[in-house]
């Protein structure tokens, strides 16, 4: 006989049986149910008195417009707050293969971003001071940008001048593509701000960029998925998350914990400007071994 009290594991559940009861449980209660919270919690019992504490899972709202994480609400002020600095930007730069075809291409960057629409989206500030994103309507406008170059020298000086641009994120979507040719070379540059991206999803982006290229290379009928949540879902999900007695109790911990805390004041060589510039540069040394 199996009682409440029982462990999991001494019952004999392993970890493909797990995930099927994580699974079953999440259905039924609409909670999420992790593999740490079996291994911390053996018996149903423990699980049941975790059950308040778990978190609902995100689920998909299909929503043209709704709050911004509290991430984006971060990076919107400092955007509105120092625009033209162009330290969140993310640059990613290429030579492209002479026999690029820019129609295939095209395509492919428009079916990625049809598929990430967060990549289409634009930030506002409301009335009552609160940011919102929307989202922009699919256009069939040209994305790529191509730009004949004279010489090869200028190259450096228009891809810095590029990636430093600043994004107007109330009117224009979080990326922008450029075509670079020299006469000899073409470089593809893309820009997206760290609004709406992050070093990892590069690989993502990539690899289905050349997936949709490659397809519609062959002739293949090229089908885009929707994602089955997208990153407005997830925005509204960890506002709804962390509110009410979640928020006041996380609140209440963090001021008791930083209560009297004063900022750090290490020694430099030099006075801290007043202003930024974000001018960064590299420094090479080596430590000795007895260090």
């Amino acid at each position: 006989r199996v009682g409440i009290h029982d462990s999991f594991f001494r019952l004999g559940g392993n970890s493909m049986v797990a995930m099927r009861m994580m699974a079953a449980c999440q259905e039924q209660f609409n909670k999420v149910f992790s593999l740490q919270s079996l291994y911390q919690c053996k018996s149903v019992s423990r699980l049941a008195e975790k059950l308040e504490e778990m978190q609902t899972p995100i689920a998909a709202k299909k929503c043209s417009q709704g709050l911004l994480s509290f991430a984006q609400q971060s990076l919107f002020y400092v955007e509105q707050f120092q625009r033209g600095k162009g330290q969140y930007h993310i640059p990613f730069l290429v030579m492209l293969k002479p026999d690029v075809n820019y129609e295939q291409l095209e395509t492919a960057f428009q079916l990625v971003i049809k598929k990430h629409n967060i990549l289409n989206t634009v930030y506002q500030q409301t009335e009552t001071g609160n940011a919102i994103q929307s989202l922009l309507p699919l256009s069939n406008n040209k994305i790529i940008n191509f730009h004949r170059l004279n010489s090869c020298e200028s190259l450096h000086e228009n891809i810095t001048s590029f990636i430093r641009r600043p994004f107007n994120l109330e009117t224009e979507p979080s990326i922008k593509i450029n075509v670079f040719d020299t006469g000899v070379d073409q470089y593809l540059l893309i820009v997206w701000h760290h609004i709406s991206f992050d070093g990892w999803s590069i690989d993502v982006f990539m690899r289905e960029l050349a997936a949709y290229y490659n397809s519609t290379a062959y002739g293949n009928e090229t089908r885009v998925s929707d994602a089955a949540i997208c990153y407005q879902d997830y925005a509204f999900w960890q506002h709804e998350q962390l509110s009410g007695n979640v928020l006041e109790r996380l609140k209440s911990f963090w001021q008791t914990e930083l209560q009297g805390a004063e900022p750090l004041a290490l020694p430099t060589d030099y006075e801290r400007p007043a202003l930024f510039d974000y001018e960064g540069a590299v420094q090479r040394f080596s430590l000795a071994p007895e260090l």
